[in-house]
């Protein structure tokens, strides 16, 4: 509710089409998430909010927003903890923000209970609790009750990776929904002043791809004028399912490679692990514009590489290259 912690949980948002950022961007958001859940709660739709508590930021906060939206008419306000892990590539996993502990927990819920019916046995509002609403059977699935169960490790592994290869089967089988371009030559542009980028697109407008996901990079020549799409380029791809990412070394090292002539990759989201590797073969990750159109997000990146000076350095990387 308050615009000045608001800014420090979001560095920006789109509002309208434009990126905003900072208190202004909270503010817009903030304003918004309350009109909705007065349209919601008007409408007779019931509302529950999820609120993440980061401690030092909003710890102290959050029964405030408890009372607010009570007042706006939710019926539930969940409270989980932060999980800042650096292996998941979110912010505040690499900024070094720890997470709060169950005794910190406890204390903001016990600060917000109210009538709202606050649920405290979802953890995390994910496959986390077991039971209904006001009543917690997670005791009858206890950690004891797994280590007393009897599980082939190996024949758990073989099923598990069965599942797998048919999974990944079942998708390279799928059609790709995009027609192909003719692929140029890959011999880095080095006489005027071309940006190479690489971008990650499932439906070809928009920056809309997470990294690990992708089959196929879309590389792009930028220079001032022009933004030109010079050819698809296929990858193997990092991660399979929600969960199982970095499990192919292979799959990231191959990645990698296709993006040798490329200055930076545009992605809707990178992970913790390709994000070090990329930075480590000198391409820049960028995740600012996820959402935004391709042409306007490889418009801003290069008037910002250019304003900066970072272009004549990429420049002279290409020549490198070339040479």
């Amino acid at each position: 509710m308050d615009p000045e912690i608001g800014a420090q949980i979001y560095p920006w948002i789109v509002w309208q089409g434009q990126r905003v950022r900072g208190k202004e961007a909270a503010k817009i958001l903030i304003e918004q998430q309350l009109r909705g859940l007065e349209l919601l709660t008007a409408r007779g739709v019931q509302v529950k909010i999820n609120s993440v508590l980061i401690p030092g930021i909003n710890d102290t906060h959050l029964p405030e927003v408890n009372r607010i939206v009570r007042k706006k008419g939710a019926i539930l306000h969940n409270i989980m903890p932060l999980i800042a892990r650096a292996e998941h590539g979110t912010h505040f996993g690499i900024t070094g923000q720890r997470e709060p502990h169950a005794e910190e927990l406890a204390a903001v819920r016990d600060a917000c209970e109210s009538n709202a019916g606050m649920m405290s046995h979802c953890q995390q509002c994910r496959a986390d609790a077991t039971g209904m609403l006001n009543e917690d059977r997670g005791g009858e699935f206890s950690m004891a009750k797994v280590e007393a169960m009897t599980i082939d490790p190996q024949e758990a592994m073989a099923k598990r990776e069965a599942v797998r290869t048919a999974i990944v089967r079942r998708l390279e089988k799928t059609p790709p929904t995009a027609s192909r371009s003719v692929v140029v030559s890959m011999r880095p542009q080095a006489t005027r002043e071309i940006l190479r980028i690489a971008v990650g697109s499932l439906n070809g407008r928009t920056i809309d791809a997470h990294f690990g996901h992708l089959r196929e990079l879309l590389i792009y020549d930028v220079s001032t004028g022009d933004v030109h799409l010079i050819e698809r380029r296929e990858i193997a791809r990092y991660c399979h399912g929600a969960t199982t990412c970095g499990d192919s070394d292979a799959a990231l090292e191959g990645a990698i490679r296709a993006l040798h002539d490329c200055a930076l990759l545009l992605c809707s989201r990178v992970g913790f692990t390709p994000w070090r590797a990329l930075e480590n073969a000198g391409i820049e990750p960028n995740s600012e514009h996820g959402g935004e159109p391709i042409d306007d997000a490889l418009r801003a990146v290069y008037a910002e590489w250019r304003a900066s000076g970072r272009l004549a350095v990429s420049l002279n990387r290409i020549q490198s290259i070339s040479a």
